[in-house]
Formats: structure tokens, C-alpha cells, sequence
């Protein structure tokens, strides 16, 4: 059976709990073993989730999740995104060492697939040479056996591009270009099947029978063997894939774990008087709980509710509450099934209608839940005002903006398109995830709130980072005070006067703030007008590594009014079990007082296992023919 899909970058295909020997069947029949590129854990199980890569368009100011590092010799160079480009810092830490910046994606690539991307040089080392490329490899390594690369060689002659292949552990050049000068732009595009081909600029280049893997990696493969630093970029990558077709075997006892319910509460509060929902010819007769192993909610039908469908996390064994939708604009709603559009073990598709009690608003929408997806809620039509709302307290952020109820005086402050929303409870123990493929309105409280023709995507998990830190409550310098006397503060706040005076915190990686990346939120203001004089920055202190992106401290100008000032920072691997530290240090002798109220951290690509990464990577849509068939 064919299964509609959503996401990008990462195309992904979640499977049932338990799926072994899992093998991608290629347009030629070939059957390659594929391995899941993560697991998301769920009540029953963690389902795996095979990634293939449907291309990037590097939105927001960090790299996206599905982009990992595995060989990072010198940390003068780095990768960023800024204004819809990933930009790459290269330089070596040598004259003439070689440093390598490699980075791989999740997302596999099959052969039959097209990858195109741009590329552009704007300067060139006056001696030593950098080495760019996109390598599609058979494995993860700085030498991969095999492979094909198209790389574009920086010197003092300008910038020369070559299409290179390796073939067990051998390179062999196959076309090169002369040597143009800069500003160099380039388009190219790789045809990865039976024949591999390579355009440039529109025009064929080289072209021959395939040696490439079933599966390749796409690795960004950087070299750098020149001390003067230069910065290249990539405007997009596209991908185009073939249709595809999964084969798994499941064990009986695995039958049926992580499936897509609906059920029938037929007026019952105990989950045993439930009735499973199985075709759509079904009249509920109670509430409809819909559920997916990662998610659960209980839509409320026939009654009048300012609390028309509640979400629940997994947690332990059973289902814990997370935050509700309230009704038309806030006031008692009821909501009824209007159709049941398919009912599968990987999908439930509703019709729900909204209807306030006074009949004076209603709107019509789609729910869709799919295997290891977050929910899809989908205004079709009416006058929809529905809104989500945390039980208490509730902050909203997207790749852009984070916004709190305190500050930001907008009653209906629209945020641009591929933008997410996060709400966290005031006990800080759960939050809910939004993310919205066209806009997420935020109101005066910035609960997010879906309008019609919008679609947002829904998780919700327990938190598992410090989300929101008092600056009272963190670490402070010597000279640093505690002011109890504003009034326009969270909580109290910290008294930075004095050059050098700070206020920090200090978590271990991994158990107190796991690998992802992350923006870096500090609550300040300050009497007076100095510029530059906040210092931000994100440090592994026990191995001396900048954690910020791009690396280094943010010299920040607080207002006269509390407002936010904003540092992207990433946790790796290699970071768990070190000490890190995020500070806001006074860099300046000014005459003026600096307070900073609270330490907000907000994940923006927080690593596969949290739903933030699911809902952010399913909000932006690709299309892509796949089938998956039990063996």
C-alpha cells in the first residue's frame, strides 16, 4: 500500500516496533539492506525510522539536525546557515596541514536519486589550497571506499572544479575545469543511477556506468590546507528520489505495537469499555481517542467544552496529560466526528467539525495521525479559531523569535512561514511542539492558534532540559547582585555594574542538557546606553571547546526595556559527561547597570528522539512514491 509522506529535510519512514532485516527495494530490483537512521521512543517500543535526504534549504541560523559532524580538526573553521545559505568558515591550523570539516546527513541516498545543489566562492588563499566538496560515499569515513565527489578547489590560481571517483579506496579524476576567478558561482547536479552522470552549470561534464553503492551517504567533504581563512557557501540542496518500496519481517509478537488507534470511549472513562474503531462507517457513541504509541489525544464530541481535545505524552507505562485545545475562540465549543476518511495501521484521517454553542463561529478540519508522526490538524474550512493552550504558563519561539506574554506587546503577532511554537507548563515537567507549514499566530497570552488553510504538526514529550533558569538562581561573580526591587521582572533579577560581573549556568552534557543545538535566550535590560557591553557565550569548560554558532562571544546590546538577546549554541556527543557553561558577563567600564532577569533554552534542532525535530522536520512538505510491505 502506498503511503503519502511529509517531510524535509529528512524524507522519513517510520516502521512498526519490532521491524528486522528492513531492505529498500530500488526502482532495478535490487534490494539494499537498510539500517534505521534512529528510533523514537514510544509507550510500546521505540519505532525505527528509516531517513532518506529530500534536500535542505538551510532556514533559520543553524544547521538542521539531520546534519552531523564526524571529523573536526581545527575549531577556526565551522559551519553556519545565515539568510538561507549554509556557510562554511574554512582554515587550517598549519601551512600546509591538512584540516579536515566533514559533516554526513541521516538522510541516505538510493540510486535513481538526483541530487542538485549551488555553490559559491567569493575569495581564494593567496598560498596553501581549501578543498570543498559534497561526496556521495558508501560510508562515513575521511576516506570512504567509495564514492563520487564534485570538488571545487580554492588557490592562488583561482577556483578549479573537478569531478572525482573512488573506487575501492582509489581516486580517479574524471573532468576538470580551468581555474576561474572570483566571485565563482556553480549549479550542479548528480544523476546517481545505472549511468551517473554529472552536470555544471547546464552543461554535461562527464558521464558513466555506475560503481556507486545501493545507499550513499551525503558527506559536506572540506579540506583545508592554508592558514587564510575563506568562506563558501551553498545556496540549496535538492533531491529528487525514485519510488521506493520497504520490506521488513515482524515477529508475531511485535504485531500490532506503535499502530495507529482510534477508539471509541463509548461514554466510558475505563480504557477496558473502549471500542476500537476499525472502518469508516463507525458512529462514535462517546469521545475519540486517536493514538500512535507517541501520541494521544481525546477529542471530546457532543458536549459543550472550552476544552475541546486533550494531548498526552507517553510516560512509563501509560499516558500522561500534556495540554489541551481549547474551543472556538475560547469559548464552550462542540465538536463531532463528521466523517472517517481511512482507517489503517499506519493512518487515521478524520473529518471534525467545530461548532461554537452560540452558533456564532464553526469551522471544519482534518486530522491525520500517521505511524511515528506527529498529529496533523488542518483548518479546511469555516471560521476557525482554534487554539492551543498549555495548562500554565507558556512561552512561544520559532527559528526566528521567542516571545513571552511580558514583553512583547502585539495581540496578534503573525510569524513568517516554517516557524514552530513551543509551550511548556509552570512546573517545567512536560511541553508541547508545534510547528505550522504556512504561519503560527501567536496571541496577547502566545498561544499558538491555527487560522483557516493552516496546518499545524503536534507533539508533546516531558521536558528534559533546564527550559527556564532565574538568573537568581544561577551562578553569579563576586560583583554580581541580586535586585528584588523591579517590578517588571519574571522572578528577581541579577545586578550586573561592574566590568567583569556575571551571571552563569553551569549543566553537565548529555544528563542535564543532551547533544542538540539550541538558541541561548537571556531576558535583559539595562539603565543607560552602552553598545556591545552584554558578552554572551557557550563554552565546554572541561575541554575548552566554543560551543556557540558560529564560535565565539556575542557582544550584546541590552535595551532600555526588558527584551531578549539571543545565542545559537550546539551540544555534541563529545560533550556528555563535561561541565558546560552559558554566561552573560558586563565587557565594559560604562556607567551603566545591566539586569538580567532569566536563562531561557530553546532547542531548534534538538537531535532525533525529541519530537521538536519531528514536528519541524514534517512541517515543510516533499512528495515522494514509497510502499511498505511486510515480508
Amino acid at each position: 500500500m502506498a503511503l503519502e509522506g511529509r517531510a524535509m529535510p529528512l524524507w522519513e519512514i517510520p516502521l512498526p516496533v519490532g521491524a528486522k532485516n528492513v531492505r529498500l527495494e530500488l526502482p532495478d530490483g535490487t534490494r539494499a539492506p537498510i539500517r534505521p537512521a534512529f528510533y523514537r521512543p514510544g509507550l510500546e517500543g521505540d519505532v525505527p525510522v528509516l531517513a532518506l535526504l529530500a534536500g535542505d534549504s538551510f532556514v533559520g541560523d543553524t544547521l538542521e539536525g539531520h546534519w552531523r559532524t564526524f571529523r573536526h580538526d581545527n575549531p577556526e573553521a565551522y559551519a553556519w546557515v545565515e539568510e538561507g545559505l549554509l556557510k562554511l568558515r574554512l582554515v587550517a591550523s598549519e601551512e600546509g596541514t591538512a584540516d579536515f570539516l566533514n559533516l554526513y546527513s541521516l538522510g541516505l541516498l538510493p540510486l535513481g536519486a538526483e541530487l542538485e545543489f549551488s555553490f559559491k566562492a567569493e575569495d581564494i588563499p593567496s598560498s596553501g589550497e581549501h578543498y570543498v566538496s559534497i561526496f556521495v560515499a558508501s560510508e562515513v569515513k575521511t576516506y570512504p571506499s567509495d564514492g563520487l565527489q564534485m570538488r571545487f578547489i580554492l588557490s592562488a590560481n583561482g577556483v578549479k572544479a573537478m569531478v572525482s571517483k573512488r573506487k575501492a579506496g582509489a581516486w580517479e579524476t574524471l573532468w576538470s575545469s580551468p581555474f576561474y576567478q572570483p566571485p565563482y558561482t556553480a549549479n550542479c547536479r548528480m544523476r546517481l543511477g545505472p549511468e551517473v552522470a554529472v552536470e555544471l552549470d547546464g552543461q554535461a561534464v562527464w558521464s558513466g556506468e555506475s560503481w556507486l553503492s545501493p545507499l550513499s551517504w551525503p558527506l559536506l567533504w572540506n579540506v583545508s590546507r592554508s592558514t587564510e581563512p575563506v568562506v563558501v557557501s551553498y545556496e540549496h540542496l535538492s533531491v529528487s528520489l525514485p519510488p521506493l518500496r520497504v520490506l521488513y519481517e515482524l515477529a508475531p509478537e511485535d504485531v500490532g505495537k506503535s499502530e495507529v488507534r482510534i477508539f471509541d470511549t463509548m461514554g466510558e472513562e475505563g480504557e477496558g469499555a473502549w471500542q476500537r474503531v476499525l472502518g469508516p462507517g463507525h458512529a462514535f457513541r462517546g469521545d475519540c481517542v486517536l493514538e500512535n504509541g507517541l501520541l494521544r489525544m481525546r477529542l471530546r464530541l457532543g458536549e459543550a467544552t472550552t476544552s475541546v481535545a486533550t494531548f498526552y505524552h507517553p510516560e512509563g507505562e501509560g499516558w500522561v496529560e500534556n495540554f489541551c485545545l481549547k474551543g472556538e475562540d475560547w469559548r464552550p465549543t462542540v465538536a463531532s466526528v463528521e466523517k472517517i476518511e481511512r482507517v489503517t495501521p499506519e493512518e487515521v484521517s478524520l473529518l471534525v467539525r467545530l461548532e461554537q454553542a452560540s452558533g456564532d463561529r464553526e469551522s471544519l478540519n482534518r486530522l491525520i495521525l500517521r505511524l511515528g508522526r506527529p498529529l496533523e490538524w488542518e483548518a479546511l474550512s469555516g471560521n476557525p479559531r482554534t487554539i492551543f493552550r498549555q495548562l500554565d504558563q507558556q512561552f512561544g519561539a520559532t527559528i526566528e523569535v521567542f516571545r513571552n506574554d511580558a514583553v512583547d506587546p502585539d495581540y496578534d503577532a503573525e510569524l513568517d512561514t516554517d516557524n514552530w511554537a513551543l509551550l511548556a507548563d509552570s512546573s517545567r515537567s512536560k511541553v508541547a511542539l508545534l510547528a505550522s507549514r504556512q504561519k503560527i499566530r501567536l496571541l496577547k497570552a502566545h498561544t499558538p492558534q491555527i487560522y483557516l488553510g493552516e496546518t499545524l504538526l503536534v507533539a508533546c514529550r516531558p521536558l528534559d532540559w533546564p527550559f527556564l533558569t532565574e538568573a537568581e538562581l544561577a551562578a553569579l561573580s563576586a560583583g554580581a547582585e541580586v535586585d528584588t526591587g523591579l517590578v517588571d521582572d519574571s522572578g528577581d533579577s541579577v545586578l550586573l555594574s561592574s566590568q567583569g560581573d556575571w551571571v552563569a549556568l553551569y549543566l553537565t552534557g548529555g544528563s542535564e542538557l543532551p547533544p542538540g543545538r539550541y538558541k541561548l535566550f537571556l531576558r535583559a535590560k539595562q539603565e543607560g546606553d552602552a553598545e556591545g557591553d552584554l558578552g554572551l557565550s557557550a563554552r565546554n569548560l572541561t575541554d575548552g571547546r566554543d560551543l556557540a554558532v558560529p564560535p565565539g562571544q556575542v557582544a550584546a546590546t541590552p535595551g532600555q526595556e526588558f527584551s531578549y538577546l539571543v545565542l545559537p549554541f550546539e551540544v555534541r556527543e563529545a560533550d556528555e559527561g563535561d561541565t558546560l557553561e552559558l554566561k552573560a558577563e558586563k565587557l565594559t567600564a560604562a556607567s551603566n547597570s545591566i539586569w538580567v532577569d532569566y536563562f531561557a533554552i530553546v532547542p531548534v534542532a534538538d537531535g532525533w528522539r525529541r519530537p521538536q525535530d519531528m514536528a519541524h522536520n514534517a512541517m515543510r512538505p516533499v512528495e515522494l512514491a514509497f510502499t511498505i510491505v511486510p515480508r
